[in-house]
């Protein structure tokens, strides 16, 4: 992995070039919708790129998975099913396809329907890492933190990106196995001397062990980095359990006033259903 302000750049400039010398080229409107998201945090653009995307192409599975996830975001649920469905509908053997819907339902509040999905990827491609890593988020918002930890430490084996093993350290602290979440902890640290690691993933352990001070100083820096997972911060801390530390993390004025700098967008649905 490389730093977003090393590759976003280049990956932007691409596809703007690509948009002025074709402007019905669905997956430049597709890239920008991306960046806009999960960098530049640009939400009205990022819409209106993958609305584009899917318009010049409504068979374009990934654009309506990534539509998808990011009606998942603004909490539009219905419409972010109808588009994670056409999507699987288009290209149901797709791992990518099927990780991005499971993530969709997860949003959305269906955890057996994103389990579901996880074990359909199993069975499609049993050595992929998503499938797994996915498994484990359903069972760590269930509470069954053993069977957590032993999907997720399946994932890492299989090449997971280090969120997974930031997820795996999470999973170990909610377990009470404190010195092993910290293990890991002192492992992505290591990382990230040596190549890049996101601050997302330390911030995402340190809030699991209860260390807050830590915890929003890693959030600053993945502000920073504009690491693409800080756009679900909201999401997963209004949807931890009372007893997760996660949890505080919204009650601090620190973290409150970091989402307010990324100008989140309101959380009212809308009534556009264009493209559909």
């Amino acid at each position: 992995m490389s730093p977003a302000d090393e590759t976003v750049p280049q990956f932007r400039s691409a596809a703007a070039k690509a948009t002025e010398l074709d402007g019905n080229l669905a997956g430049a409107h597709l890239s920008l919708g991306m960046v806009n998201f999960f960098h530049d945090w640009e939400w009205e653009k990022a819409e209106q790129e993958f609305k584009q995307a899917i318009l010049l192409n409504p068979k374009d599975a990934e654009a309506l998975s990534y539509y998808a996830m990011f009606l998942g975001f603004l909490d539009r649920s219905d419409e972010a099913l109808t588009f994670a469905r056409r999507a699987l509908e288009v290209d149901p053997l797709s791992l990518l396809i099927n990780m991005n819907v499971g993530w969709t339902y997860f949003s959305a509040g269906l955890a057996n329907e994103a389990f579901d999905l996880a074990r359909k990827m199993t069975e499609i491609e049993p050595a992929f890492f998503g499938a797994y890593w996915l498994k484990g988020a359903t069972r760590l918002e269930s509470g069954d933190y053993e069977e957590a930890i032993d999907v997720l430490t399946k994932a890492v084996s299989l090449g997971g990106y280090p969120i997974v093993l930031a997820d795996l350290g999470a999973a170990n602290a909610l377990a009470g196995r404190k010195e092993i979440a910290e293990t890991i902890l002192d492992q992505l640290l290591d990382m990230r001397q040596q190549s890049y690691v996101p601050a997302i993933c330390l911030a995402r352990v340190y809030s699991r062990l209860g260390e807050l001070e830590k915890t929003v100083q890693w959030l600053e820096t993945a502000y920073d980095e504009r690491n693409g997972e800080l756009v679900f911060l909201e999401n997963e801390i209004n949807s931890a359990a009372e007893g997760d530390s996660l949890h505080s993390l919204g009650k601090d004025p620190r973290v409150i006033e970091l989402l307010e700098r990324m100008k989140l967008p309101s959380r009212k649905p809308s009534g556009d259903q264009e493209s559909k």
